[in-house]
């Protein structure tokens, strides 16, 4: 792992998936970003094939489906994701909501770079494709 310090204003972003993005460390053994997702917004129920991941929410308030459980969670709310594991989850506030991620092996943050260019009304199956080629399979 390299040794890195970041401040609150580095890191690169990545927006108009679903909101943003910080990317804080990729390419390492983890991949770790902050995600920020508007109110009413976030992914289909998905699984991830190849990777572990964990989220920790900092702000807002989350409906988050893990293996079938359906939880509210707040600031300081924490899951952990296993590999193929069925999970989503939705921005049940009124503003913005965020959690910090990291995914185990890194590689999966790559996927928010090449989102951004795609429009999921316009370009569905070119969407699965990607999110495929990131080992992330929509199950609903």
């Amino acid at each position: 792992m390299t040794a890195k310090i970041l401040s609150s204003q580095e890191g690169e972003v990545v927006s108009g998936v679903g909101g943003s993005v910080r990317l804080l460390l990729e390419g390492d053994p983890v991949g770790v970003w902050i995600q920020t997702v508007p109110p009413g917004s976030g992914p289909p129920l998905h699984l991830h094939e190849d990777a572990d991941e964990a989220a920790l929410v900092l702000s807002g308030e989350f409906e988050w489906t893990l293996a079938g459980e359906v939880r509210r969670l707040s600031a300081g709310g924490f899951l952990s994701i296993p590999r193929g594991v069925h999970h989503r989850f939705v921005n049940v506030g009124e503003t913005d909501a965020s959690f910090v991620a990291w995914v185990t092996p890194a590689g999966f943050e790559g996927y928010f770079r090449q989102r951004v260019h795609l429009d999921p009304s316009k370009d569905a199956e070119a969407l699965r494709r990607l999110a495929q080629s990131f080992g992330m399979t929509v199950v609903g």
